[in-house]
C-alpha cells in the first residue's frame, strides 16, 4: 500500500543519493568520484532538513539517541572488539591490544584521518546528529516568521 503522504520526488532524490553513495564506493575514475563525493552526503542532510518539524529537546535526544546514537554506539563496540581481537592475536599483551582500538575509535570520532578505517564508516551517524541537534538550537532560539 502507497501511503498517500509521501512525496515522491524525496524518494526519488533519496534513491540517487543511494546509487550515488554505492557509485561513489567502487572503482570509477578518481574525477566521477570527486564529483560524487561532492555533495551525496550532503543531499542526504538537506532531504533530512526538509521533514524537520520543531520538537522538544527531550522528545530530540529521545528520537535522535535511538534513530542515530544507539546505531553508532552499537557498531562502534563491533568495530572496537575486532579491532581488539586482531592486536590481542598479534601481541598477546591486553594493555597493547587494547590501545588500538581507544585510541583509533577517539581518533575516528574526532574525523582523523589517521584513524583505523572501519572507524570512517560511521562517521555520518555523529555528524547527522550533530547537525540536527544545531538545527533544532537554531530553530528554538530565532524567532518564528509567520506570513
Amino acid at each position: 500500500m502507497v501511503d498517500s503522504n509521501r512525496i515522491v520526488s524525496f524518494d526519488i532524490l533519496k534513491g540517487g543519493g543511494i546509487l550515488l553513495v554505492i557509485l561513489g564506493h567502487i572503482q570509477i575514475p578518481y574525477m566521477l568520484k570527486t564529483v560524487i563525493y561532492s555533495f551525496h552526503i550532503p543531499l542526504f542532510f538537506f532531504v533530512s532538513g526538509c521533514f524537520f518539524r520543531p520538537i522538544s529537546l527531550r522528545e530530540f535526544f529521545a528520537k535522535k539517541t535511538r534513530q542515530l546514537l544507539i546505531p553508532w554506539a552499537f557498531f562502534a563496540f563491533l568495530l572496537f572488539a575486532y579491532l581488539f581481537v586482531l592486536k590481542l592475536n598479534e601481541t598477546h599483551n591486553w594493555a597493547k591490544a587494547i590501545s588500538l582500538p581507544v585510541t583509533s575509535m577517539f581518533d575516528g570520532f574526532l574525523g582523523d584521518e589517521n584513524s583505523f578505517i572501519l572507524f570512517h564508516v560511521i562517521w555520518f551517524l555523529i555528524c547527522l546528529f550533530e547537525v540536527s541537534f544545531v538545527y533544532l538550537l537554531i530553530h528554538k532560539i530565532t524567532p518564528t516568521i509567520k506570513h
